[in-house]
């Protein structure tokens, strides 16, 4: 009968040591969890960041486009002043 006891509390201390570690793969799975979560928002917020990026570069591209519409015509006037000023009139 006390083998029996014995074999039971061994049986028992076997079980919790089992616990023990499924309650630490728990924790560290939760630890994982919560990191990829963190990494998700950490790209979601980066590509909202590049759609801002993307969009100012957008915007500076067609600016510069018609600051060179701007240009190549007042270098057109230019010319045209010119010609007229040197007796092309």
């Amino acid at each position: 009968m006390k083998q029996a006891v014995t074999k039971l509390k061994e049986e028992i201390a076997l079980k919790n040591e089992r616990i023990k570690d499924l309650e630490k793969n728990e924790k560290r799975a939760m630890s994982d969890k919560e990191k990829c979560e963190s990494y998700a928002r950490q790209v979601k917020e980066f590509q909202e960041k590049m759609k801002g990026v993307l969009a100012d570069k957008d915007i500076i591209e067609s600016e510069k486009k018609l600051l060179e519409e701007r240009l190549k015509k007042t270098n057109d006037r230019l010319v045209d002043l010119e010609y007229q000023i040197k007796g092309g009139k």
